[in-house]
């Protein structure tokens, strides 16, 4: 190989990993709820339970929702933008007292949300998000609320794993869950026990998931980069 072809490759392979790797953070994949019946309506199954006990106390679900891949994942017969079956498991536990009077906010922490594939990818890890912390925040009595939590990349706070993508690169991940049609009387501070928690409620859900994560060009991608330099050479050497 000629060695100023050589190190051209190498240099938009670099330039190119190295474009991927400082990608800004964009949303990769979402979730909605199933919906059933006639007419269609999806069930409030995104429960948040207060037992006032620390240890017991947060969110727990499990249900069927569409995940929906919005980059190409490693398998191909999965297409972008294409709604996937898929079992979502979700819990946590309280992180102190939740605070403020008219937006009551409840920290949390050891938040696990799992999506597991049904159906062909039976079994598979769509996504695991794992965080060491979350907020789940809105206004006082309000319907509406927020699960967030976004890792900035100074101490892993937020980890993505996936059996479809690779976030070993990726050093900033958010996740953002909108609740939806919480249970009268809305979100508010539990007066039922001396725990200083959020009352429990159900919701309905829908989230996303952001990530800088480097994509890394498939074998096609860089051969079109080796096409690009080899050109370009030739044209040098006219």
């Amino acid at each position: 190989m000629n060695p100023l072809f050589k190190t051209t490759l190498v240099a938009l392979t670099l330039v190119a990993t190295s474009a991927l790797g400082h990608a800004q953070t964009i949303t990769f994949a979402n979730f909605t709820q199933k919906y059933s019946g006639t007419p269609p309506v999806a069930p409030k199954v995104f429960e948040f339970v207060n037992t006032g006990n620390a240890a017991t106390t947060g969110f727990t679900t499990t249900t069927l929702v569409n995940f929906t891949f919005l980059v190409n994942p490693s398998n191909p017969a999965i297409p972008v933008g294409t709604p996937i079956d898929a079992n979502l498991t979700i819990t946590s536990l309280v992180d102190g007292f939740s605070t403020g009077n008219f937006v009551p906010s409840q920290k949390l922490k050891s938040v696990q949300i799992s999506f597991t594939g049904t159906g062909a990818l039976a079994g598979q890890n769509l996504l695991t998000v794992f965080a060491s912390t979350g907020i789940l925040s809105g206004s006082k009595g309000s319907a509406t609320a927020n699960l967030e939590e976004t890792d900035n990349g100074s101490n892993q706070i937020v980890q993505y794993s996936s059996a479809f993508l690779d976030f070993s690169t990726s050093n900033q991940q958010n996740y953002s869950i909108s609740l939806n049609n919480i249970d009268s009387p809305g979100l508010v501070h539990d007066g039922n026990f001396p725990s200083g928690y959020l009352a429990g409620f159900q919701a309905n859900a829908s989230g996303q998931f952001a990530s800088n994560a480097a994509f890394i060009p498939e074998p096609s991608t860089l051969a079109l980069l080796s096409l690009g330099a080899l050109g370009l050479l030739r044209r040098r050497r006219k």
